[in-house]
């Protein structure tokens, strides 16, 4: 993974990502081939990083099923609107976009309407936000008569990756995100985020918690990663769980010093397919679809000291789970419209200051921007003196802590080895 380039979403600056197939995972690949006698799913691997956002809006759409009978069409424009508006939003198509199915007259969620007619309706909705997907993520219902692959390498989903210039994941990513944590410090830290679409079948909510642990740990057990995070669809279950999780701890020579445990937050997400018999026949109860905002950032682990850093981890993924829509209804929540004001596009803050001032004179106008120059000043002189205090009293911190560790063998680190 050295020397890894990255470049700048499409029309976007905000995130920074390297969609290229680079040397060393084909390599990589290539010797589990010969070493083993079979070839496990393949698991890419895609760089990421936010140069300002310490708080990123994970939207992981695992089941949109586009064009089947029961999906809420309203709640999948509404969501691809919150996208399109917040800032810090990544938003992931993540398996059964489509609902290509083998006989749609006997499937139970069978299509509204043709595929060619989906393909073209998602093509023109995500043009509007390409500045967003980093990739597109492969469904049991994506690919040719409801086969996730074929030998012909037929796909809807990839057609439409392609079609728009997206990476197409055939079975499962690894988003390497890398944030600057949300301490005073604000240091870069990498997250691994997985997400894969899940197979299988399960007899409800907690099991499918599970089956998304399981498959994913088996997908990346060759990487020797322990995920941050695991996103899975699939089920339709719209549930989530925390595995603590063992990962190896070795030294600078490669011997096996100890283990950490680290808590690996994993979420089964929701489905916009409703009032479909599927849900039933796979033992969850009727529940109305819904789109889950995934807030995640990097926090300091409050555990973390010189005695305990061979068991913990300095910093600690943080996740929030905030409903988007209302219940029963197809209008945002109040957290989900307070969230997408935080982060506003600066498109949509200049729509709302050129409406502020389009009625009001020219005398108005000066004397609004006039106070608000002078509000800024004010408050910029406060933070200054602010930053002057803490940046003191964080060098006499530092220099008492490196005199009090000076002790400390550092000849101990942790590889996330499984």
């Amino acid at each position: 993974m050295a020397d890894v380039k990255y470049t700048p979403m499409k029309n976007n600056p905000n995130f920074m990502v390297d969609n290229t197939k680079k040397q060393e995972e084909i390599k990589f690949t290539i010797e589990i081939s010969k070493n083993k006698s079979y070839d496990s799913e393949y698991v890419e691997i895609i760089p990421a990083k936010s140069p300002q956002f310490s708080n990123i809006a994970v939207i992981f759409a695992g089941d949109v099923h586009d064009g089947a009978v029961g999906t809420n069409a309203v709640k999948d424009e509404k969501t691809l609107e919150f996208v399109r508006k917040t800032a810090n939003c990544i938003y992931v198509p993540g398996g059964d976009v489509f609902n290509s199915v083998i006989s749609p007259d006997q499937d139970r969620h069978a299509d509204k309407y043709g595929l060619q007619h989906a393909i073209d309706k998602k093509h023109y909705q995500f043009e509007k936000i390409l500045d967003k997907i980093p990739f597109v993520i492969d469904g049991n219902h994506d690919g040719q008569n409801g086969s996730r692959w074929v030998a012909s390498g037929m796909s809807p989903a990839k057609h439409l990756a392609d079609s728009l210039n997206i990476t197409h994941i055939k079975y499962g990513a690894l988003l390497q995100l890398t944030l600057p944590s949300s301490d005073y410090k604000r240091e870069p830290k990498t997250i691994n985020l997985f997400m894969f679409h899940c197979a299988g079948k399960t007899s409800g909510t907690a099991k499918s918690v599970d089956n998304t642990f399981k498959m994913a740990m088996a997908q990346l057990q060759e990487l020797k990663i322990v995920p941050d995070a695991i996103f899975g669809g699939h089920f339709h279950s719209n549930s989530n769980g925390l595995f603590p999780t063992d990962v190896y701890v070795y030294n600078k020579s490669g011997k096996l010093v100890g283990i950490k445990r680290k808590d690996v937050i994993v979420v089964s997400d929701s489905t916009l397919q409703e009032k479909s018999d599927y849900a039933l026949a796979a033992g969850y109860p009727p529940t109305e679809s819904n789109v889950y905002i995934n807030n995640i950032r990097v926090v300091k682990n409050p555990y973390y000291n010189a005695s305990t850093k061979n068991t913990q981890y300095e910093y600690m993924v943080e996740m929030t789970r905030i409903p988007m829509f209302r219940q029963n209804s197809d209008e945002y929540t109040d957290e989900a419209k307070e969230y997408m004001k935080n982060y506003q596009e600066p498109e949509h803050l200049r729509e709302e200051v050129r409406r502020e001032y389009q009625n009001i004179s020219y005398e108005e106008a000066t004397k609004k921007l006039k106070e608000a120059v002078d509000d800024f000043k004010s408050a910029r002189f406060l933070f200054d003196e602010t930053e002057n205090v803490s940046t003191q009293t964080f060098t006499e911190t530092k220099t008492e802590s490196l005199d009090a560790n000076a002790h400390i063998d550092d000849d101990v680190n942790s590889n996330d080895g499984m």
